[in-house]
């Protein structure tokens, strides 16, 4: 097709090598408010990370809003050095298309974005879309490509897609396998499926469903999350709940013979030490490095707000290193991170806090080692016009600066997208 663009979500990437962004002081700069037009036709809460494509322009979600407040897909372009905000799509429960999308969105070698609905579709348990664009990019055209089941598998789809080679930072090929999660389903307690096109249609697969032994049992986890896929086709990710303790775990996948009967592997039981302090109930997506390390959040601890940790292996077996641990109790550096980090060229981890900070509404953090810089304090301006609450990703641009949302704030009180940069 013609108008084709490169897209990538630079954020949402694993071991991509991402640029060193400067020591200076940073500035924050809000792009836009949500809730801004009549009756939030632009949408409401964006909870999910932003992609970003060659030319700068963003693309997301916002969870709820829009002419039917079942969310939409939206775009912030830059023309010729002024922001213009575009709905693309508008999600409809009567209409069948899905509602509540909350999974980040990706995009396809020709710039087709593809994305998830939490609820509704054809079966009402959500549902996989693409979006199309025409050769001008000025009209765009969803289409279904697969339907949550319901039962006997998955249902309840809250997190985006994935693919291998997204670590490269190279679009969807179109052709490759794409990886989800649900959050119910199964045995009731969430899946792993895989997606496929064959011709005109997609080929859906289960590759695992959690907890097989009924709710008593959870061991291997509960209510799984994002994934990420490394070189060799496995895949990683984390589970809000179940495992030895009940506060989650993080697993790998591993595929078989000719990509059948995967494997599931865990690499780290949460709140395994006492008081919890290594961390539990992790809701961000982890992030691989080059050496095969894997980085991630949990929100809690036993008294405090949530930790920063890293899964190596040593002698065959994975072990859990806390890098950072949020105190509620002085909250300077914020708490509760509901996001996972990204990685900079050095190996400095950048991330959300949703609550916490001076202005007692989430801050943005750099991790370097195990120390731990706030870059900034949301809800400090007046009215909290600057944002507040962000619990979706950070994603970096080539110069190093940060992109984000926040659910919160903003001239309508509904939410942000900002940019800070040092």
């Amino acid at each position: 097709m013609s108008g084709i663009r490169t897209i990538f979500a630079a954020g949402a990437l694993a071991a991509l090598v991402l640029p060193v962004p400067g020591a200076q002081a940073w500035t924050l700069k809000t792009l836009y408010s949500f809730c801004s037009q009549s009756s939030c036709g632009d949408g409401n809460e964006p909870s999910t990370g932003l992609l970003q494509d060659q030319a700068g322009d963003l693309y997301g979600t916002t969870e709820v809003g829009g002419a039917e407040n079942d969310g939409v897909v939206f775009e912030l372009a830059n023309k010729g050095g002024k922001l213009e905000y575009k709905v693309l799509h508008q999600f409809c429960f009567d209409c069948g298309d899905g509602t509540n999308p909350s999974g980040a969105l990706i995009a396809d070698v020709n710039g087709d974005l593809y994305g998830t609905t939490a609820q509704s579709g054809p079966t009402g348990c959500g549902m996989v879309f693409e979006l199309i664009p025409n050769a001008e990019r000025t009209k765009w055209k969803e289409k279904i490509i697969y339907a949550a089941s319901c039962a006997p598998f998955g249902n309840n789809i809250l997190t985006g897609l994935t693919y291998q080679g997204a670590a490269t930072g190279a679009p969807y090929d179109g052709a490759s396998p794409l990886y989800g999660t649900t959050a119910m389903g199964g045995t009731g307690n969430g899946t792993v499926f895989e997606i496929a096109p064959e011709g005109n249609k997609w080929r859906e697969t289960d590759l695992y469903a959690f907890c097989p032994g009924g709710k008593s049992s959870c061991t291997d986890g509960n209510e799984p999350g994002q994934l990420i896929v490394d070189a060799s086709g496995n895949l990683y990710g984390n589970t809000a709940f179940g495992g030895s303790a009940g506060a989650g775990v993080a697993y790998e996948l591993i595929p078989g013979a000719k990509g059948a009967n995967w494997t599931e592997n865990i690499l780290y039981n949460f709140c395994s030490a006492a008081n919890c302090n290594d961390g539990g109930f992790p809701l961000g997506a982890l992030v691989l490095d080059g050496a095969g390390n894997l980085y991630g959040t949990a929100t809690q601890t036993s008294q405090e707000g949530g930790t920063v940790y890293k899964l190596s292996q040593q002698g065959g077996t994975w072990k859990e290193t806390v890098l950072c641990t949020f105190f509620q109790k002085h909250c300077g550096n914020g708490y509760f991170p509901q996001a996972g980090v990204i990685l900079d060229g050095a190996g400095n981890l950048y991330g959300t806090n949703s609550t916490g900070g001076k202005g007692i509404s989430g801050t943005v953090f750099e991790l370097s080692g195990t120390r731990v810089k706030t870059l900034y304090n949301f809800c400090v301006k007046q009215n909290c016009a600057d944002g507040g609450e962000p619990i979706a990703p950070l994603i970096m641009d080539a110069s190093g600066n940060f992109y984000g949302t926040t659910i919160e704030g903003g001239k309508g009180n509904s939410g942000t997208i900002f940019e800070l940069s040092p």
